[in-house]
């Protein structure tokens, strides 16, 4: 028995197509100077009907599908037989896929990565593919690749596709499509997402940051800042919740800003830039630090703010601040006048959102507010409470222990005797608070957590 090897089979211009284009189908055999052949035979799965034939010029057929239509999508394959037998026939040459572009499209698929689209080297990730219509097969494409690779795991509307160790061969542009009930018949395709490696080579991280602060007020024009030591760079500025690039600018200054000229609800989340050197296009930096954009709504109602205690707080002390909401909340917020980002932010489901405050310094006396979220939309928050004041006196001490010892008046030097061993015994056991000396009168204000206050009056040597 003559065992006859298996031809090569290709498709010109290309695998994917839409309705009416045409598309040739070569099949070779490059033995073919030593082995002659009668004829090349075309079979596809698409039509079950007697394969199509057409005789070799040299060791090449060509069969040309014109105009194409959807019953011409699906696998195509090609044999051979010899002139000494014909009823040898060679072996089937390996499949070949025709995807075809359908009537009924139009509506696109959407990609996104996830966890991120920052990937370490050696990392995973994952490619979601999602339509709005119920889908058989998923399929992911990688920009400048021919072949579309199927997804797993589908759900009539949804498909992931896991890539596992990633390295520099598996970044950059991928799209997705999707098919119905027909497998080679495919919608169009989805917008780009670009998969990034963070490089193995040390790169400085960029900053991020939002102007004019990370409140704004909708309708208004905001800008989120990203820079970088260096010039000539490619920006690329996230959006957490959207797991996709939302804008990319090469500039070659050290810094980029991007603008978002009317805010809007949609604005409001969490941003991190990155950036990619001229030379490693898809090889990425670090992410910078995450930075929120909040959107206040007027609609919502102002939160009450509360003091758990008096506004005084002792030195080393702790303190309470209470926020209640009429509506539900998902977070709280609680600011300090003339920080531009909050002190804390609370994540809650209730209406009652709690700051505490340990150890308290100098600095912490100051004027705090409040704001809420709502459980809905979790970046759109209400305006500030009213202001509550803390206010930090001196180090917490036995007030017994502040009294100067009593001290015989002839014995004292007189009156100036008296003011000297009163305003020391009150300088050690008080400082910084605030002390008040005359000649003749020694005033000490002291307010520890209780609101004790102590005022000493020396008129006269009478009463020293």
């Amino acid at each position: 028995c003559i065992k006859l090897p298996k031809p090569n089979i290709t498709l010109y211009p290309k695998k994917l197509i839409y309705l009416g284009s045409n598309v040739s189908i070569q099949c070779s055999f490059k033995e073919a100077t030593q082995r002659p052949i009668q004829k090349f035979y075309l079979h596809t799965d698409a039509d079950k009907m007697k394969p199509h034939s057409v005789k070799p010029d040299g060791d090449t057929a060509t069969f040309n599908i014109i105009e194409a239509q959807e019953h011409h999508a699906g696998k195509y394959r090609c044999n051979y037989r010899a002139p000494s037998g014909d009823f040898i026939s060679s072996k089937s040459s390996d499949d070949l896929e025709l995807f075809v572009i359908g009537k009924g499209s139009d509506s696109l698929p959407i990609i996104s990565l996830g966890p991120t689209e920052l990937v370490a080297f050696g990392g995973n990730v994952t490619f979601q593919c999602q339509s709005k219509k119920f889908s058989t097969r998923f399929y992911i494409q990688k920009s400048g690749e021919e072949m579309l690779q199927p997804c797993l795991g589908t759900d009539e509307t949804t498909a992931q596709c896991f890539v596992s160790n990633v390295d520099q061969a598996h970044t950059g542009e991928y799209s997705c499509r999707y098919s119905e009930s027909k497998p080679f018949i495919i919608s169009k395709t989805s917008k780009l997402v670009r998969l990034l490696m963070t490089g193995k080579r040390n790169t400085a991280q960029p900053n991020i940051s939002l102007i004019p602060g990370y409140i704004a007020q909708l309708g208004s024009k905001v800008t989120i800042q990203c820079s970088a030591q260096g010039q000539s760079k490619r920006f690329y500025l996230h959006k957490a919740e959207d797991k996709r690039n939302l804008q990319i600018a090469v500039t070659n200054e050290d810094r980029k800003n991007f603008s978002i000229n009317k805010m809007n609800w949609e604005h409001g989340g969490s941003f991190y830039c990155s950036y990619t050197e001229p030379s490693q296009f898809f090889t990425s930096s670090e992410p910078s630090p995450i930075n929120f954009f909040l959107c206040t709504d007027p609609k919502l109602s102002k939160p009450n703010i509360t003091l758990a205690h008096t506004q005084w707080v002792v030195r080393g002390g702790n303190a309470t601040i209470n926020c209640q909401s009429q509506l539900w909340a998902a977070k709280f917020l609680f600011e300090k006048t003339g920080k531009q980002m909050p002190l804390q932010v609370i994540e809650i489901n209730g209406t009652m959102g709690t700051f505490f405050m340990k150890d308290a310094n100098l600095e912490d006396g100051g004027n705090y507010s409040c704001r809420y979220s709502a459980k809905e939309k979790p970046f759109i928050i209400s305006e500030p409470s009213d202001l509550v004041t803390i206010k930090i006196t001196g180090m917490r001490t036995n007030f017994a222990h502040i009294l100067p010892s009593p001290m015989p008046l002839g014995k004292s030097g007189g009156e100036a005797g008296v003011c000297k061993h009163i305003s020391e015994s009150m300088r050690l056991a008080l400082s910084p608070c605030s002390i008040q000396l005359s000649c003749n009168r020694i005033r000490v204000r002291w307010a520890p957590l209780h609101l004790l206050a102590l005022e000493f009056c020396v008129t006269g040597a009478q009463k020293g």
